[in-house]
């Protein structure tokens, strides 16, 4: 099969829970909803077809154990749902979305692991990473 630049396939973790809590963004706050979809491969944006698009903060039911904090931009999107085969709690935020520092976050919920995930070049120009050192 030819493959054109628009061309995507979704890969699904074998033992995912297929299960994300939204807090913020799409879906609307408290909904409980699927990782992924698949309705936004026909949108411009479709890393959004990952965890509904770049809530602020997302929190995903998985199948191992511990907690894991996941720092990222919309390109770990496509990553976070391959965590839930480790962790039986995994909370994403986005600096775009989420107005808020991560102190009071980090110490309400105790993570056992803090991942940064960004694109390089997103990484180095993200005019949002200093909400990470904001109080509250």
């Amino acid at each position: 099969m030819e493959r054109s630049a628009g061309y995507h396939h979704l890969l699904r973790p074998t033992e995912h829970p297929d299960h994300l809590e939204c807090d913020g963004g799409q879906p609307t706050d408290g909904q409980t909803t699927g990782l992924y979809d698949t309705d936004k491969l026909n949108v411009y944006d479709k890393y959004a077809m990952f965890l509904h698009g770049n809530n602020g903060l997302s929190r995903i039911e998985g199948n191992g154990t511990g907690r894991i904090l996941v720092i990222k931009d919309s390109y770990a999107n496509c990553f976070a749902p391959y965590l839930t085969a480790n962790y039986a709690e995994i909370d994403v935020v986005d600096f775009r979305n989420y107005n808020y520092g991560l102190d009071q976050l980090i110490a309400d919920n105790g993570y056992d692991q803090i991942l940064v995930l960004y694109s390089f070049d997103s990484f180095k120009s993200d005019p949002y990473l200093y909400r990470a050192g904001v109080t509250g």
